[in-house]
C-alpha cells in the first residue's frame, strides 16, 4: 500500500512541475515583460498628470523615477489598459491581487486578462482598476526600502505561482494525459512520422515547423500519420490510435490521480471507456496508465480481459526504458 501511495506521490509532483511550467506559457506570463518592453519604448506618449488621482503617491514616484524605473513599467496607465486589457495580468501581479481579489474589489477579469472580450474596457472601468492597481502598488513600494526592476520579476512569478498552484488543485488528471499525449507526439514528431492536424473543432490545423506541432497540441484533436495511421485525443478514452483504415486499434486511459481512495472510481471510468471501444472493434488494444493503483484494484484488472496492458504512469514518465518500451508499443500498434 506504502509504494503504491508513495509512487502516486512521485508522479504528481513530477506532473506538478510539467503543469507550472507550461502554465507559465499558457497563461501568458512569459510573454508580459516583452509587452511591457514595448510600452517603456512608447514611455514618452503616456501622461502621467493625472497619477495622484490613479492612487500613486508622491513617494512611491519619487522613488520609482530614482530607481531609473519607467513608469509604465510599474504603474497602471488607463490607456493601457483599455488598449491591452490582458496586461491587467501584469500590473495585477505587481499588486499582488489575485483574480478572485480583483473580482471582489472591482469586478472579474480573467476575460479580459485573456483576450475573451472582444469590446474593450470602458474608460470608467480602466480608469477603476488604475487606481486599484495603483494603490496597491504604491502600498508595496511604500513599504520597502529599496524597489528595483528585479522586485518586478519578482512579484510577477510570485503572483504567478500562486495563480497556477490554485490550477494545479483541480487539473492533474488532466495533466497526467497531457503529458502522455506530449510523451507519444513528441516520439513521432522525431520519427518524422506527423504530417498533419486536426483542431478541436475539427478542421486542419497548418504548422510551419516540428517545434509547432508540440506548442499547438492543447487544441489539436487528430494528428495524422505518414502511413495513414491517426491518432484522437478526446474522452472515453483519452487516446485512441487508428490504423491507415480507420479501424480503431487501440483504446488509452490515463489516470493521474495520487488517492488511494479514489483508485476504484478511476478503475470504473476506464472500464467504461474501454466496454466501449470493444464494442467498435472487439479486437482492439487496451492500454491504463494509472499513478496509483492499490492492491484492492490490481487483483480486479489481473482477471479483467478489458486490461490487457498496464503501465505504471510513474515509470512512463521518469523511466527512460520504461517509457522507450510503452512508445515502441504505440509505434507498433500504429504500424509504424
Amino acid at each position: 500500500m506504502s509504494r503504491n501511495v508513495d509512487e502516486g506521490l512521485r508522479v504528481a509532483y513530477s506532473l506538478r512541475s510539467s503543469f507550472f511550467y507550461r502554465k507559465l506559457y499558457e497563461l501568458g506570463f512569459m510573454r508580459l515583460l516583452e509587452q511591457v518592453e514595448e510600452l517603456q519604448r512608447i514611455a514618452d506618449s503616456f501622461q502621467w498628470s493625472d497619477r495622484a488621482v490613479w492612487g500613486i503617491t508622491a513617494s512611491t514616484w519619487d522613488v520609482v523615477t530614482g530607481a531609473k524605473l519607467v513608469p509604465v513599467q510599474v504603474f497602471a496607465h488607463p490607456s493601457v489598459l483599455i488598449q491591452q486589457p490582458p496586461l491587467t495580468t501584469y500590473y495585477r501581479s505587481i499588486a499582488a491581487i489575485p483574480q478572485k481579489g480583483m473580482k471582489n474589489l472591482a469586478f472579474g477579469t480573467e476575460a479580459y486578462e485573456r483576450g475573451a472580450v472582444k469590446a474593450l474596457l470602458s474608460s470608467a472601468r480602466a480608469e477603476e482598476l488604475t487606481i486599484l492597481l495603483n494603490t496597491h502598488i504604491s502600498l508595496i513600494i511604500d513599504s520597502s526600502t529599496n524597489f528595483t526592476h528585479e522586485d518586478l520579476i519578482a512579484l510577477l512569478y510570485a503572483s504567478a505561482g500562486v495563480q497556477i498552484d490554485g490550477s494545479w488543485r483541480n487539473a492533474i488528471g488532466a495533466e497526467a494525459e497531457a503529458v502522455v499525449r506530449r510523451l507519444i507526439v513528441s516520439n513521432l514528431v522525431d520519427g518524422d512520422y506527423v504530417i498533419g492536424l486536426v483542431n478541436n473543432r475539427k478542421a486542419a490545423l497548418p504548422f510551419n515547423s516540428a517545434a509547432e506541432i508540440l506548442e499547438l497540441l492543447p487544441v489539436v484533436y487528430t494528428v495524422r500519420l505518414r502511413n495513414g495511421a491517426f491518432i484522437t485525443f478526446s474522452s472515453e478514452p483519452d487516446l485512441s490510435l487508428y490504423s491507415a483504415v480507420g479501424r480503431l486499434v487501440a483504446a488509452i486511459e490515463v489516470k493521474g490521480g495520487k488517492d488511494t481512495a479514489g483508485a476504484l472510481e478511476r478503475y470504473g471510468a476506464a472500464k467504461k471507456s474501454f466496454a466501449a471501444a470493444k464494442r467498435d472493434n472487439p479486437d482492439v488494444a487496451t492500454m491504463f496508465i494509472a499513478s496509483c493503483i492499490t492492491p484492492e484494484v490490481e487483483s480486479q484488472m489481473s482477471s479483467d480481459p478489458d486490461f490487457q496492458l498496464r503501465y505504471n504512469l510513474t515509470s512512463v514518465i521518469n523511466d527512460e526504458q520504461a517509457r522507450s518500451e510503452f512508445l515502441t508499443k504505440v509505434r507498433t500498434l500504429l504500424g509504424l
